[in-house]
């Protein structure tokens, strides 16, 4: 494993109102930036206020996703001012890099709990909703 900066592993840059952004792109807004990461899955226009990152060759962008997300808050905590990301902070982010095979199996890993989490976050939404019929049921009468 290495410690690279942002720069050595993806195309860094802001968006554009209206461009077409690639399924792999991943994305932090710099106004209002709340630490949340955005990984495109199917090609969508961007608005302006945001950076995108584009991985470079030998790095996996599930995996830079996954990195970047992975160290946002400790981040942020050092370079946001006030609620607002400046661009030219972004360079200082740092990424840790593993062999592609090695970046593979962390994103399958980690892909498969994101289906569980989504699975089991179905499943408390429809005991939810049977918990609402219940108790409508049960204080209607």
């Amino acid at each position: 494993m290495q410690i690279k900066g942002i720069e050595d592993v993806a195309r860094v840059e802001r968006t554009k109102a209206g461009e077409l952004l690639n399924p792999g792109t991943i994305m932090i807004r710099l106004s209002a930036n709340n630490g949340d990461v955005l990984y495109v899955e199917h090609g969508v226009r961007a608005e302006s206020g945001w950076v995108k990152f584009t991985a470079k060759q030998g790095v996996n962008s599930k995996y830079l996703y996954y990195q970047i997300r992975y160290g946002m808050e400790e981040f942020l905590q050092r370079y946001k001012t006030g609620i607002n990301l400046k661009f030219e902070e972004v360079k200082h982010l740092k990424i840790r890099l593993e062999t592609m095979e090695r970046q593979k199996k962390i994103v399958e890993a980690l892909e498969k709990a994101d289906r569980n989490i989504r699975e089991e976050e179905k499943v408390i939404e429809m005991l939810k909703e049977y918990k609402r019929k219940c108790l409508h049921l049960l204080l209607a009468e």
